[in-house]
């Protein structure tokens, strides 16, 4: 029977820990979703225990939210295969522009919205017996700011891999989670620490997510908080397009090569 050399066993360990010394952005992964479950369900248990809402008010909220979070990362994802493939230095080599490939993301992240939507509504009601139109008319400008915010944050995932490459490609994950806990899909954000409810109130999601989870309030509250979100994801996504535009025209002045890995 032939010893195991732990000086070799040892090596191999070691190796491994240099590399996670070395990219601190693997350690970072590595903490990072243990707390997020830790902060997202204790939130969500507090939630639950301390009021009399009815879970189909949750259960809504999570079929919009989703419709927003695939269609994000859908939009992610597909650059990403274009890095990973080698296939961004064609894809902008043609005559295909900017503006153009971000209208393209505005059809897919459309799409994957409704389909996402409509399969999720039918799941609900056919296990919890929650029908997700049953907010009536604010349902469509509450999915159209949701598909918007979806291509704001694809548009967000694509900047930061234009800028730093494959080895931030957790973000597409990361990003679209990290709102979660602030976006009010799961609990009301007023279970949140002040500050963090300064920062998500900087976002639409709360003020959607507000609708949903109040769909009885006054048609004055309502179109206060609608109006609020839509102008916020304007100009969310606005902001985005024009970093995004400026990471990437600096991307390939250093050459999109280096993106590769």
């Amino acid at each position: 029977m032939k010893t195991i050399n732990i000086r070799c066993a040892a090596a191999v360990a070691l190796r491994h820990l240099y590399h996670l010394r070395r990219d601190r952005w693997l350690l970072f992964e590595m903490f990072y979703w243990p707390s997020f479950d830790i902060a997202l369900y204790g939130y969500v248990s507090t939630w639950i225990a301390c009021s009399p809402t009815t879970p189909c008010t949750a259960v809504t909220a999570i079929v919009f939210w989703h419709a927003m979070l695939q269609a994000s990362f859908a939009i992610a994802k597909n650059f990403l295969s274009e890095l990973t493939t080698g296939g961004i230095t064609n894809l902008f080599a043609t005559t295909l522009s900017l503006r153009e490939w971000i209208t393209g993301c505005a059809m897919l992240a459309a799409c994957i919205s409704i389909v996402v939507f409509g399969f999720c509504s039918l799941v609900s009601y056919a296990v919890f017996g929650c029908y997700a139109f049953a907010l009536g008319w604010p349902t469509l400008p509450i999915l159209a700011n949701l598909m918007l915010s979806a291509l704001t944050l694809g548009l967000l995932s694509a900047t930061l891999l234009s800028r730093y490459g494959l080895r931030v490609q957790a973000t597409i994950f990361i990003i679209g989670w990290a709102l979660a806990l602030a976006s009010g899909a799961y609990y009301p954000i007023g279970l949140l620490p002040d500050y963090v409810q300064s920062f998500a109130r900087l976002t639409p999601l709360p003020y959607l997510f507000e609708i949903i989870r109040n769909p009885d309030a006054s048609s004055t509250v309502l179109i206060k908080n609608l109006g609020t979100a839509t102008i916020l994801t304007l100009c969310c996504f606005l902001l985005l397009v024009v970093i995004f535009r400026r990471t990437f025209v600096r991307a390939k002045r250093h050459g999109l090569a280096q993106l590769t890995f």
